[in-house]
């Protein structure tokens, strides 16, 4: 009779062998008090900047949240100990997760705005919306983003929509709900600018985007109804929805001096795409 094959999980003497020890977890760059104590600043930082809109660099984050191990941290392991604490805790009280604006196919930001202070006067006080259920495929990354301190990141929020709290408009809201409705006009735009057939995003030419707002009455030197900000169409669209990535911007292959858009992380991580849809459908209806 031929000898029985032994299993793996049996020793020499045929005997089952003991299940193998799991693995120790890896040993984490801070002790855990001080990952929870920097976590914790991490979190006011970023709810503190949410009213500016724009995306906070890494290394911002480093320098304002953790100056002292910024140093020490090359290999990024400390900052990735502590966003993940200040996650759990964002997730947990706020239902909010801060995250890389890669995530939404973004890539690295391709053109800074004209003047990077250009949005940040009166910027909109709205809350992280819906998360955005598709992701646009990465295209054209420039190394901008890591030229002006490294990864970016923003708030999205992680609660479903039937449990979202949305407040009523107010008077005071009036030129920030104007300015809102600025912003899904022109991701409307490039939405209705993309190949179907093309599985690749397509970048809609500056000229052809303010053709279509010109149809609209809107021109590059024309404002916004009041009581909207009183910035230029021109600087809502090359500066502003930059600044607040709700835009992408590069410069245009065949053109150096011209620039061509693509929806922004923001776009695509932070906003309610079927209140959008509704709002557009209204708009079209002439509500």
């Amino acid at each position: 009779m031929p000898p029985r094959k032994r299993k793996a999980d049996e020793d020499e003497d045929g005997e089952e062998a003991a299940p193998s020890q799991a693995p120790s977890q890896a040993p984490q760059p801070i002790k855990a008090d001080t990952a929870e104590a920097l976590a914790t600043n991490l979190c006011r930082f970023v709810l503190l900047r949410e009213h500016t809109r724009k995306p906070i660099t890494r290394t911002e984050i480093k320098d304002h949240v953790m100056p002292e191990h910024k140093a020490q941290d090359r290999s990024g392991k400390i900052f990735k100990q502590v966003l993940a604490v200040a996650n759990e805790k964002l997730g947990h009280i706020f239902g909010l997760k801060l995250v890389d604006e890669t995530d939404a196919g973004a890539g690295a930001a391709d053109d800074a705005a004209d003047d990077a202070d250009g949005g940040g006067a009166g910027a909109s006080q709205a809350g992280p919306s819906q998360a955005a259920g598709a992701s646009q495929a990465a295209a054209g990354r420039g190394g901008a983003g890591a030229a002006s301190g490294g990864p970016r990141y923003m708030l999205v929020n992680l609660l479903p929509h039937e449990k979202m709290v949305t407040e009523p408009l107010t008077q005071t809201d009036e030129g920030q709900a104007i300015y809102l409705a600025f912003v899904e006009v022109i991701l409307a735009i490039i939405a209705e600018s993309q190949d179907k057939g093309s599985h690749e995003p397509t970048w809609v030419k500056e000229d052809e985007l303010f053709g279509h707002l010109r149809k609209l009455g809107l021109e590059p030197d024309s404002r916004l109804p009041p009581p909207a900000e009183p910035e230029k169409v021109e600087s809502l669209v090359q500066k502003r929805l930059v600044n607040e990535a709700f835009l992408r911007r590069r410069k245009q292959k065949d053109r150096l001096d011209a620039y061509e858009y693509l929806r922004g992380a923001r776009a695509v991580l932070c906003r309610d795409e079927r209140r959008a849809g509704d709002f557009l459908a209204n708009l079209k209806k002439g509500k």
